[in-house]
């Protein structure tokens, strides 16, 4: 198997050019065939998998990184139509923050386990996310997108935060402060057709995993190739109910739909804003601004997994 590595030295708050180093040299005492670049930049990932993919001289392309790494990097398999660019597979061996990916697919974090699951070459293939909205072309996400909190909690816990108290704590931290003074949002949705008006809303997240955030889960019925999309409602939020809200999404919990948690499925949702300008999250970190339309990719891709 031939490898085409993305190694991204600032992961993990910059912590992660001895792991990579040691990732090279281990490596490098397998029967593995292997290239790789360096980034600079999170958008180097991305044009460096496009590069890899149009390529097509590898078998697969794997990211080195954190969720960032991971994400730019898918999106370098993908064309503006949802059309995967090569048969290339995808492959992660992580060395960031918040593993959210790996949780979601059965990846290990450990570098050396990862290495292992490549040699093993084993794959199974999974349903993306496509997003346009109003700023960029066609972008694409493997966990969750967020509308409302989530632009403002990403900033915050990116910040330095989850290097002095954890991913976990780090996290959770940076949301009671941001619930604090929060002001709900006023948005306008629309679910397969079906147009609804919206209003006291914390958060949106719309996705495809278990795990989103540091922690944060959505129990959902959704299988790896499902078509569908999630859509989790957070709102009318009060100093009562954030306790119960917050355990629920904290411990992974069936949801139950009420007046402050709301659970839905869609193949295709769009989504305006009403009252403010509102910026756009996924998979850890911010991305452009509403409106936006979002669906599954036309093509799963295929990924090294245990």
């Amino acid at each position: 198997m031939k490898c085409f590595l993305i190694l991204n030295p600032g992961s993990k708050n910059g912590k992660s050019r001895n792991s990579i180093n040691r990732i090279i040299n281990d490596l490098k005492n397998t029967n593995l065939s292997f290239d790789y670049k360096m980034t600079q930049t999170l958008k180097d990932a991305c044009l460096f998998s496009k590069e890899a993919n149009y390529s097509d001289k590898y078998d697969a392309v794997i990211a080195v990184g954190g969720d960032g790494t991971i994400n730019q990097t898918l999106n370098g398999f993908y064309d503006d139509k949802g059309r995967r660019i090569s048969k290339t597979k995808m492959g992660v061996i992580y060395t960031g923050t918040s593993p959210d990916f790996c949780r979601n697919y059965n990846i290990p974090v450990d570098p050396e386990k990862s290495i292992r699951t490549l040699l093993n070459q084993k794959s199974r293939f999974i349903s993306i996310g496509r997003i346009e909205c109003s700023s960029s072309e066609s972008m694409y996400f493997s966990c969750a997108v967020n509308i409302g909190i989530g632009p403002e909690l990403a900033r915050s816990a990116n910040s330095g935060i989850r290097a002095k108290l954890g991913d976990f704590f780090g996290t959770f931290y940076s949301l009671l402060k941001i619930l604090y003074s929060f002001k709900p949002g006023e948005y306008e949705m629309t679910i397969d057709n079906n147009k609804q008006k919206l209003s006291g809303i914390y958060n949106i997240s719309i996705g495809k995993g278990y795990n989103i955030a540091s922690g944060i889960k959505v129990s959902n019925s959704l299988t790896d190739t499902s078509d569908n999309l999630y859509i989790l409602k957070i709102q009318n939020l009060n100093i009562f109910n954030i306790p119960n809200v917050l355990y629920t999404v904290y411990s992974g919990g069936v949801i139950t739909n009420n007046k402050y948690l709301e659970l839905s499925y869609g193949k295709e949702i769009t989504v305006s804003n009403l009252r403010t300008e509102s910026e756009i999250e996924f998979d850890g970190d911010p991305h452009g601004f509403l409106p936006c339309k979002i669906k599954t990719a036309e093509d799963k891709l295929e990924l090294i997994t245990d």
